[in-house]
């Protein structure tokens, strides 16, 4: 096969497989208008590729169907299923057919993907290729891009190959792009026949934008005087945007059966040639018609059934005929299929014009099996032709409801929107509109805008009923706290108390979290942990409730205010294994966030960073807006305190376009917060204060959970630093009086009195007040560190410099333990300020884990075996390998056992 002007696109896919062959998987996608070769490339793959090879082809009229293309892709490996993790097996099955489907999450399939090409990469190099993936059904495409992305140390190489500019079934986001441009002039006189003059050939290829394939297409129409340029060339050439026109002229020469017959094949291209042929016979087309278009370059005659040469051909087909041409040829392969065949239900669909309710509930009931299957995206597809194909007007509106649920689950927000305005034509019952505002209302918490958010479920709320109140009220008051509406968020804890259903241990739970987080805000410190911790016994001890993925993000969020202790560590970590199980990568992501939080608080900063890098990346699966926020910019206050500003402000960056996304700029104190503390960690105290003050007259200056006053610290010492002692006192003393200030809250109190009474003597108590009240809390070792290192500074102007020293070097050590090398740095500098020259800085002495290589870490220490912590983590046993083998170098351990005594404790 001869290939020209691509020298370069082929020697990045031969070094991707000799890379592969060394144990490094790679991704890319081949983008360009259609024409320019990609097919061509995989071609070339597949023909030189020394492995397994397998590849899969996208058409537009089977988009509908879900994981067709997956079982496509992964026919020849299906028999080494054995070796994938259980749960995700069967998840696999069930979406492929072989097994009664389960309700699992559509994340374990493409964990089931990734697992199985994996394994099949074990004895040799896998090639995954994928031609059309515009085309491509969006669940297949999304298991395909999930294990893509996350596939890193095995020998697997996944090329795919998409349309410029056509819609995506999903992102591709994380993969590298190889984007086809035109031929240059030079190569493009080698596609075009020998006795093209030059100035022809560059006029042809100026028109075309050097698309090769239109350089031969339109060639070969040009008659010898043209091409030699003594005879004009004809006025109009065609572009490359309009390249599925080269082969209309192909087909439609066709004889009129000949023609009807590539419609056929066209329509059944998912079917085998047994269905071919008796479509063709229901039409009473002859067998042979196949051969002659093979004979004509139309289609090639596979042991399998009759393929198109060319994605171009099949689209030129189904472009030349009619409408009423494709429902024949839909028709035909209905009536081909055996009555129990899914896909036989969508063809007699796509072949119907008028009203069927009998049809219209078998599509119903094939989006239910999808549903059930983790197919969302076919399933929202199966409710809405059911919704077109209804006779009655209700049962239209309940099939559009559940096409806008199954839109909501993959995060569809335009399909969502684009049905909810369809569906008020049906004039639906109030409990029907308000089941598809609930589930737009979820969509836009997590994809879409806060505001629009709160509008649609506080609508919802007013027209539902039981259980969906309750989860509506619920949502909304997580939606209204992220829009730091305290006065809304109470009257939705009240309504909630107004509703919840006393035998139902779900509503209990919702009733005590929301009360008494409203309790904690509002500073009644008792009453609110006496309703949290009823609310956490009640989740320990109630199954139902601990199996719910959904509420995990409330247990935690809940924890943050009443602290951790090794029980609810236990419960919620268990709570995080069931999420990861199901494969609840929705539910994952918030909580990893909070829990990243809670490290961090907890002093486990390497361990914080691992699990704001996972939710950073499964929100990037997810497309999640709001919920990925703090976890970005937790990567930003990790980077600022190792002293990396440039990678602090990278991260900034991008939690700001996530907040603006949110619709939340104005409310979101949490990114307000982090982007002061950076700041501050760059010295630029002037910016915190500009950063931080005019939150005082939005919401008082309350914290990132809601707390009162929560921005004081931060902004007492940037007041100081910038020389307003008036203010820094005013601030200091407004914290100070707050009451019922449990002990971490009473230290930084105590500390941002310490700091504004500056050089008077009356600070070092407040100082040694304020310590006292860290070691109280028995918690948040980055700020007793930090209030230690403020109070040695203190001492260190005032001339004690030996009392400075044993803060600053406590301050040091703290620091050294959990990595902040920045602040470590400081405390060095700060005594070498005081007078110690022995003391050195531990920077640098090992080198770090990545977030990556800390989660399998504490994985593998609590007893995960290399495949269970892949399965976990939605990565590959051979990564996990990599990562615990560079584990094992960084900490100087030999073993499993070693890792968990001296690492972790255990």
């Amino acid at each position: 096969m001869s290939i020209y002007g691509r020298d370069e696109e082929l020697a990045l896919l031969r070094s991707m497989l000799e890379q592969a062959r060394a144990g490094r998987a790679g991704a890319v996608a081949i983008v360009g208008d259609p024409g320019m070769g990609k097919s061509t490339l995989l071609d070339e793959v597949a023909s030189s590729a020394d492995g397994t090879v397998l590849r899969v082809e996208g058409f537009e009229a089977e988009s509908p169907l879900p994981y067709g293309g997956l079982l496509q892709l992964l026919r020849p490996v299906l028999d080494q299923l054995d070796e994938v993790p259980a749960h995700q097996r069967r998840a696999l099955e069930a979406v492929l057919g072989h097994r009664k489907p389960d309700p699992d999450s559509q994340f374990l399939v493409a964990a089931a993907t990734l697992s199985l090409l994996a394994a099949a990469a074990e004895p040799g190099v896998v090639i995954a290729l994928i031609d059309d993936l515009q085309w491509m059904d969006p669940e297949s495409a999304a298991a395909i891009l999930f294990s893509a992305r996350r596939l890193t140390h095995d020998r697997v190489v996944t090329i795919m190959a998409t349309r410029n500019g056509a819609p995506a079934p999903t992102t591709l986001d994380g993969i590298d792009r190889l984007t086809l441009t035109g031929l240059a002039i030079g190569d493009a006189q080698r596609v075009l026949p020998p006795a093209t003059a030059n100035d022809v050939a560059r006029r042809l290829t100026d028109a075309v934008g050097g698309n090769p394939l239109a350089l031969t297409h339109v060639s070969a129409l040009l008659t010898p005087a043209q091409r030699l340029g003594a005879a004009p060339l004809p006025s109009t050439l065609p572009l490359s945007d309009q390249l599925d026109a080269i082969y209309r002229p192909v087909v439609s020469s066709l004889p009129p059966e000949l023609r009807r017959a590539a419609q056929v094949v066209a329509a059944g291209d998912d079917a085998n040639a047994s269905i071919q042929l008796a479509a063709m016979s229901g039409l009473a087309l002859r067998p042979r018609l196949l051969e002659e278009l093979e004979a004509r370059e139309v289609v090639v005659i596979d042991p399998g059934a009759a393929r198109f040469v060319h994605p171009l051909v099949k689209t030129a087909v189904w472009l030349d005929a009619t409408p009423e041409e494709r429902r024949t040829a839909h028709a035909a392969i209905a009536a081909a299929l055996p009555l129990s065949h899914r896909s036989r239900t969508w063809h007699l669909a796509a072949a119907s014009i008028e009203a069927d309710e009998q049809l219209a509930g078998d599509l119903e009931r094939i989006a239910i099996d999808d549903e059930e299957r983790g197919c969302f995206a076919a399933a929202s597809a199966g409710y809405q032709r059911a919704a077109d194909l209804s006779t009655d007007g209700s049962a239209a509106a309940r099939r559009l409801v559940g096409a806008i649920e199954a839109a909501a689950v993959v995060g569809d927000v335009d399909r969502a929107r684009h049905l909810l305005d369809a569906l008020d034509r049906f004039e639906p019952e109030p409990s029907t509109r308000a089941r598809a505002l609930l589930a737009l209302g979820l969509l836009e918490r997590y994809s879409g805008t806060l505001r629009r958010a709160a509008e649609l479920l506080s609508d919802a709320a007013e027209q539902v009923e039981g259980h969906r109140l309750v989860a509506a009220l619920s949502e909304l008051w997580m939606t209204l706290h992220r829009l730091g509406r305290l006065d809304h968020m109470r009257k939705v804890a009240a309504r909630l108390e107004e509703v919840a259903d006393p035998q139902r241990p779900q509503d209990l739970f919702a009733v005590e979290c929301y009360s008494g987080l409203i309790a904690m805000m509002d500073e009644d410190r008792d009453a609110g942990v006496t309703l949290l911790q009823r609310a956490l016994d009640r989740f320990a001890d109630e199954p139902s409730l601990r199996q719910d993925p959904s509420l995990l993000v409330t247990v935690v969020f809940v924890a943050s205010w009443v602290g951790l202790d090794p029980d609810l560590v236990a419960l919620i970590e268990a709570a995080v294994d069931n999420a990861r199980r199901l494969g609840a990568l929705g539910a994952l992501v918030p909580t990893l966030s909070m829990t990243a939080h809670g490290r961090m608080w907890l002093g486990d900063h390497a361990g914080a960073f691992a699990d704001a890098t996972e939710a950073v990346s499964l929100a990037e699966e997810l497309s999640f807006v709001c919920d990925a926020a703090p976890a970005v910019e937790l990567l930003a206050w990790q980077c600022a305190s190792r002293g990396d500003h440039a990678g602090a402000e990278r991260h900034l960056r991008h939690a700001r376009s996530l907040v603006e996304r949110a619709g939340t700029i104005g409310v979101a104190v949490h990114f307000a917060l982090t982007a002061a503390y950076c700041a501050l960690c760059r010295n630029d105290v002037a910016a915190v204060v500009a950063t931080l003050e005019p939150w005082l007259d939005v919401d008082g200056g309350r914290g990132a959970r809601g707390e009162l006053l929560g921005i004081a610290p931060l902004l007492v010492e940037g007041y100081c630093r910038t020389g307003d002692e008036r203010a820094a006192a005013e601030l200091a003393d407004r914290f100070a009086a707050l009451p019922d200030l449990d002990p971490k809250r009473a230290a930084l109190a105590l500390r941002c009195q310490a700091l504004a009474a500056g050089d008077d003597p009356a600070s070092v108590a407040l100082f040694e007040a304020a310590c006292a009240a860290h070691d109280e809390a028995f918690d948040e070792p980055f700020e007793t560190a930090r209030t230690r290192l403020l109070f040695g500074t203190s001492l260190r102007l005032a001339r004690h410099r030996r009392l400075a020293r044993d803060q600053l070097n406590a301050a040091r050590d703290a620091f050294d333990a959990m990595g902040l090398t920045l602040w470590e740095q400081r405390c060095v500098e700060e005594l070498a300020a005081s007078g110690e020259t022995n003391r050195r800085s531990h920077t640098g002495r090992n080198d770090p884990l990545t977030p990556q290589e800390t989660r399998v870490a504490e994985l593998v220490a609590s007893g995960m075996t290399n495949a269970e912590a892949a399965a976990a983590l939605f990565i590959s046993a051979k990564t996990v390998e990599h990562h615990l083998s560079s584990v094992y170098r960084k900490l100087g351990v030999r073993s499993r056992t070693e890792l968990a005594v001296e690492r972790f404790g255990r």
